[in-house]
């Protein structure tokens, strides 16, 4: 079952979030543009069935996430867009008060959406694992090779991209290369950007779920 939820960030920006529930685990889902959380519905459903309790927002000026219409992603400047920092920050003060804490939150992304979810990881020392499908070094200045550079030593980075899609190919691999030890790269052959590998690669949700704790 999916409930509709809201909350503010701190600079007062609503957010609406899809709500999977389940167990003592946090999942949280950050969507790529033009998307929004419910191009994450069949990856948090799977997530939902193996106890994870998780959480798929609209990024600020996507889908539910607009302030009535006056936020719109294709007229933000690039600080605009990097402020969808303090959207997955809210959405994990969120999650927070339904019981998770950094240690049991495991975050996923795609696109802008990873680099998100990179940068998430590095500023949340005990988060365990970040998923990221299709990262960019930088997407309208949301960047991420310092994060990967700056992780604890028990995190780990899963990368998911795809020789088709050029620049996040080469981005990916230069990230990887940044911290071997503890980014796992998975590279396709013309399988897409974002989310759309898990179409065009119908076993990348199960292995993706091996990395999870």
């Amino acid at each position: 079952m999916i409930k509709r939820v809201t909350f503010e960030t701190q600079d007062g920006v609503t957010i609406a979030g899809d709500l999977y529930k389940g167990d003592s685990r946090f999942a949280l889902l950050l969507h790529a543009m033009p998307e929004t959380k419910e191009s994450w519905r069949v990856f948090a459903e799977v997530l939902s069935k193996k106890g994870f309790t998780v959480l798929a927002i609209d990024e600020r000026g996507h889908g539910e996430s607009t302030m009535g219409g006056r936020l719109d992603y294709r007229r933000f400047t690039p600080e605009e867009q990097q402020a969808k920092q303090w959207d997955v920050e809210a959405a994990f003060d969120y999650l927070q008060t339904l019981g998770a804490r950094e240690e049991t939150t495991v975050v996923v992304g795609a696109s802008i959406g990873a680099n998100l979810a990179l940068r998430f990881l590095a500023d949340h020392p005990k988060s365990p694992v970040a998923i990221a499908l299709s990262p960019g070094l930088d997407y309208r200045g949301v960047k991420t090779l310092e994060a990967v550079k700056h992780l604890a030593l028990d995190q780990q980075i899963i990368i998911v991209a795809s020789t088709d899609d050029e620049e996040s190919y080469k981005d990916s691999q230069t990230l990887v290369s940044a911290r071997s030890a503890q980014v796992t790269g998975i590279f396709y052959e013309n399988s897409g950007h974002g989310t759309a590998m898990f179409k065009n690669q119908p076993g990348l949700i199960d292995q993706l779920l091996s990395y999870l704790p």
